[in-house]
């Protein structure tokens, strides 16, 4: 197990190690043998990525393609070691102190990051998305389209842990998302070397970053934030360099690494705008045709990297930045509700007070559960770092990128801009008297506070304990995987799925339960696309059916041919929406049957109108968008006939609300007659008598292939189901502490 996972996280590392070199020697950059590593490396896992995702999308994910792939990058490492060798060496020398306490952070904490990394992989987000797509394309040889909001965002640092995962599995993808973690400060020490920096002010950036919390929670398992910071920097550090000397080599290079940047996350967008601006603006002086050459050369270097991603979303989805603008793509596989759901829904910390915040930020309070570290306390006095040339440039990357985290107030959305933030931190305070005993003792400081043992001992909270604290005999398997793993619910009900539910039978949770990354079954969690919020429609709309009735509208129609009607909808709320169970339509006192002949359509929501003239009244139409005047369900006739009347059946309980719905829609029918009239009628309005339709419910389910639900004690209304199990035809099959997994009889 453990070769494996080295020689998965080595073949990956070569990979993208001889691909950097490889271009930075193409492009003749005069860099010196530290710069050529450092920045090579996030240059050539840009290139890694994009090569990682052509050859998933032709199906050709094979651990042999990866091996062979190692194999010539190290072939090419070595024919270009003479050249290397002949590359300026890398002089960086520190003074005693700051030597032994630079040193001592990065053993130390490299040491218990590496313990963290190889340790098996438990961590939410890995498992659920992260790793658990990289493990649905693994098994199956090739990527694959998969209607989910986290398959639908780009995937850059996700191909480089596909690599790694395909021969070495979960941990292998961690060290990969580590290697980041360990070059980040690299850079930052180089950066402080190249442009004249004092190495105190360099070597407390680096000191921050690397012994932050933050940075050594995340960076130590199989996220991206870690990697993504590491990128921007890397770009800022080349567009540094191109501001000093011009060479469009450096444009390269720089858009690679800000288009991978872009690839990872599209947080990350303000990157390549500011490097377009900067460059722009500088060329700019020497006249427009030397601008519009600099910025082509960038743009089409951003679009080698994260222009697939868009591509693909086209192709897949009919939406180039799916899963958002959904409003303005409209597509079968993402609702617009669910896009401003999940929006909403990524600043859920909102009402506290600034200063309870910054707090958390840094030195962590109940607000997060991660912080940056109590240094950053003194992150604001980086402001200063906009007076000096040598920080400007920094300073201002670190507040554009800043801007992220308004859109999610996790601190993971402020880690791409911490490095430049701690630069100009380190650079302004090095500005000051004294200010070399100041930042040695703020590095020791940072250091102790940051350390587990004083956070222990101190009762501080400021990492996120998701994981039980790995000793080594777990990290290097002298504990089974299996018995460390087996402590998390998560990972059991994993197992569970594995064991009892046939392949390519998907399993619908509604809010998880089961870790992806360990099943080849997938999870198809309900929130997360249309068709699971569909499927999830039928459990969450009929719960309440025993008891609730209905309302039906009836419209009488007159004794004329006609060729189309249209159902208007007219009223208005944004927290409901309209929900149609049935539009019944009669001639000569008899039910008429959907045919061939009748061309259905709806505004908004044109894919699932269907639902609605199924004769199915488990089964509902519903608009997945706020209630709003002018929506209609229409029914063209290919051959005009005559109707006695049109009967709609609506259903307006939400899933959210525990009593009746407020029946908001107000619904009104236009008809269009043989003889070219125009008819608006309104309706007579009765209720129906409740009916149980829990079972019609799953048996709809089946129709759509699902065959297996899984249901969390903390899941809405979760009672409604776990207590009665069989008037839904559910049988439980597995059971952990937090969950139970059902089939459908």
């Amino acid at each position: 197990m453990l070769i494996y996972i080295f020689f998965g996280f080595f073949c990956c590392a070569a990979s993208s190690l001889s691909f950097g070199i490889t271009a930075v020697r193409m492009l003749k950059l005069p860099l010196d043998k530290g710069e050529t590593v450092a920045l090579g490396y996030v240059a050539g896992s840009a290139l890694v990525s994009t090569l990682t995702l052509m050859l998933g999308l032709i199906g050709a994910i094979a651990a042999p393609v990866f091996v062979a792939i190692a194999f010539l990058s190290i072939l090419i490492l070595w024919k270009h070691r003479k050249w290397f060798s002949g590359l300026a060496n890398t002089s960086i020398r520190f003074p005693f102190v700051i030597s032994i306490i630079l040193s001592a952070t990065l053993i130390f904490y490299g040491i218990l990051y590496v313990r963290l990394a190889l340790s098996p992989e438990i961590s939410p987000d890995a498992t659920v998305y992260h790793l658990g797509l990289v493990n649905l394309w693994a098994n199956r040889g090739r990527i694959y389209r998969i209607a989910d909001i986290y398959a639908a965002m780009p995937e850059g640092v996700e191909m480089l842990f596909l690599l790694a995962f395909t021969i070495g599995r979960h941990s292998a993808a961690s060290l990969v998302h580590l290697s980041f973690l360990i070059d980040l400060p690299l850079l930052m020490l180089l950066y402080g070397r190249r442009f004249g920096w004092t190495c105190f002010a360099s070597a407390f950036a680096a000191i921050l970053v690397f012994a932050s919390p933050l940075f050594g929670t995340f960076g130590t398992v199989a996220y991206v934030d870690v990697a993504l910071a590491c990128t921007v920097f890397a770009t800022l550090y080349l567009l540094e360099i191109w501001r000093r000397n011009g060479d469009a080599g450096y444009l390269v290079l720089c858009g690679l690494t800000a288009g991978f940047a872009l690839a990872t996350k599209y947080t990350a967008a303000p990157l390549p705008v500011l490097a377009g601006a900067i460059i722009v603006w500088k060329s700019g002086r020497d006249g427009w045709r030397k601008a519009a050459k600099a910025a082509s050369i960038l743009l089409c270097a951003i679009l080698f990297v994260s222009g697939p991603y868009f591509l693909r979303n086209w192709a897949w989805f009919h939406n180039p930045i799916a899963p958002f603008g959904n409003a303005i793509f409209p597509n079968p596989w993402f609702h617009v509700s669910l896009e401003r759901l999940y929006v909403a829904g990524q600043v859920p910390r909102s009402g506290a007070r600034w200063w309870r915040y910054f707090l958390g930020l840094t030195v962590g309070n109940s607000l997060f559960d991660s912080s940056l570290g109590a240094a950053f306390l003194l992150i604001p006095l980086g402001l200063a770092g906009l007076i000096w040339r040598q920080s400007r440039m920094l300073t201002f990357a670190a507040l554009l990128l800043g801007l992220a985290w308004l859109t999610n107030k996790d601190p993971r959305f402020l880690m791409p801009a911490a490095p430049a933030a701690a630069m100009a931190l380190g650079f302004a305070l090095s500005r000051m008297p004294g200010s070399k005993t100041a930042l040695c003792a703020l590095a020791v400081l940072h250091i102790v506070i940051s350390s587990r043992a004083f956070m222990d001992y101190t009762h501080f909270r400021p990492v996120f304990q998701w994981r039980i604290s790995p000793t080594w005999r777990e990290s290097l398997r002298l504990t089974p995987q299996s018995e460390y793993l087996g402590r998390n619910p998560e990972y059991v009900m994993a197992q569970h799925i594995e064991a009892l539910v046939p392949a390519k039978e998907p399993v619908l949770a509604f809010t998880g339960g089961a870790a992806q990354s360990y099943t080849t079954r997938r999870i198809i969690v309900c929130w997360t696309s249309a068709y699971g919020e569909r499927m999830a429609d039928l459990l969450f709309s009929k719960w309440h059916s025993p008891h609730d009735r209905r309302e039906r509208f009836s419209f009488r129609v007159p004794p004329v041919a006609v060729t189309k009607i249209r159902i208007v909808q007219e009223g208005a709320d944004d927290s409901l929406m309209w929900n149609v169970d049935e539009v019944e339509l009669h001639a000569d006192g008899k039910l008429l049957a959907p045919s061939r002949g009748w061309q259905l359509n709806a505004v908004p929501n044109p894919w699932d109108v269907p639902a609605a003239f199924d004769g199915n009244l488990a089964t509902r139409w519903r608009s997945w968008d706020s209630l709003r005047p002018g929506m209609f369900i229409r029914t063209d006739f290919l051959k005009a006939v005559k109707l006695d009347s049109v009967e709609v059946v609506l259903d307006n309980r939400e899933w959210t609300t525990l009593e009746d719905g407020t029946w908001a829609a107000h619904v009104s029918l236009d008809v269009l007659t043989g003889d070219g009239r125009e008819l608006h009628l309104n309706p007579a309005v009765t209720w129906d008598m409740p009916i149980d339709l829990r079972k019609d419910a799953t048996a709809a389910l089946k129709a759509n292939g699902i065959h297996y639900v899984l249901i969390n004690q903390s899941d809405w209304v979760q009672h409604e189901f776990r207590d009665h199990p069989e008037a839904w035809n559910m049988r439980a099959i597995a059971t952990t502490s937090v969950a139970t997994l059902y089939q459908l009889e």
